[in-house]
């Protein structure tokens, strides 16, 4: 089954389609309601994607000299409905940067944004057309328009353990064709628990910046296979960060964005560690916490 990368009423990537481009940087109104954006420079929306390869170690002193990015985990989902266009909204509103959110396939091949494989009543996704899911869960490609002018981290969802296992990776296959025609490289990175499906996307389109994600193991093994796979950033599990792991990442080339994060202490500690991203629940007090700590 080929894998949809356009929205709900788009065609299948690769019949000609224009869908998206000519958004791109344009500074174009998208619809869903009004609101005044915080303004980005392009260092603050492409510092943890513009590293370089593992093993180069000179980047450090300039990439640390400025406060960690907020990174809006699923949105502002403690204001509003997790892995939503008002959750991606209000997270611009409260100051992130980045953000976060959760890529999944349906039945007739359209990516989705949902962080579970079954909706509340049990029904699974990939069992499901794009029509026959809740208005309020976006296309991919709607996220993505939403979310124009900041950075966003797609996490796509493809653990072997889950119903909508897709075993080929074309959901990486699509998620490649949306960052091109919607977001760009540079405005973008790439995580998932599986290194089967990100090294699939690096197949495909060898420009996306990668991350590995993990919460559990031994984190020189995690940085180990992310150098090994060619990726740019760690996404640990906030419990297993230390100084000494940021340290070595950064010393092997890799960026850390921390995971999730919603006590200020704790977001002030992780910034004396020098990480390069702060995932939260709350990017709201994160600005705060980061904006006091640079005044």
């Amino acid at each position: 089954m080929a894998i949809r990368a356009m929205s709900r009423s788009e065609p299948i990537l690769g019949t000609g389609s224009t869908a998206g481009q000519g958004k791109v940087g344009t500074g174009s109104s998208f619809s869903g309601g009004s609101w005044a954006p915080r303004l980005f420079s392009e260092d603050a929306v492409q510092k943890f994607v513009l590293m370089p390869a593992c093993g180069a170690k000179k980047w450090k002193t300039v990439a640390m000299a400025s406060a960690p990015t907020v990174i809006a985990h699923r949105g502002a989902r403690e204001a509003a409905q997790e892995n939503t266009l008002p959750a991606f909204r209000l997270a611009r509103e409260f100051g992130a940067e980045w953000v976060e959110l959760d890529a999944r396939r349906t039945a007739d091949g359209v990516v989705v944004v949902h962080h579970d494989a079954q909706l509340a009543d049990g029904r699974v996704l990939a069992e499901l057309t794009v029509d026959e899911l809740p208005e309020f869960i976006p296309s991919l490609a709607e996220a993505l328009e939403e979310c124009h002018g900041m950075g966003v981290n797609i996490e796509i969802k493809n653990l072997p353990s889950d119903p909508d296992y897709d075993a080929d990776h074309l959901v990486s296959e699509a998620v490649a064709g949306l960052v091109q025609a919607y977001l760009g490289p540079e405005r973008t990175i790439v995580s998932s628990f599986n290194i089967d499906t990100l090294d699939r996307l690096h197949a495909v389109d060898p420009t996306i910046p990668l991350a590995y994600l993990f919460a559990i193991g031994d984190p020189a093994m995690a940085i180990a296979r992310a150098c090994a796979h060619e990726m740019t950033a760690i996404h640990p599990y906030d419990p297993l960060v230390t100084a000494s792991l940021v340290e070595r990442a950064q010393d092997e080339g890799l960026a850390v964005n921390v995971w999730t994060v919603n006590d200020p202490e704790r977001m002030k500690v992780l910034a004396g560690f020098g990480v390069e991203g702060i995932c939260t629940d709350v990017p709201d007090v994160a600005r705060d916490v980061l904006d006091t700590l640079e005044a």
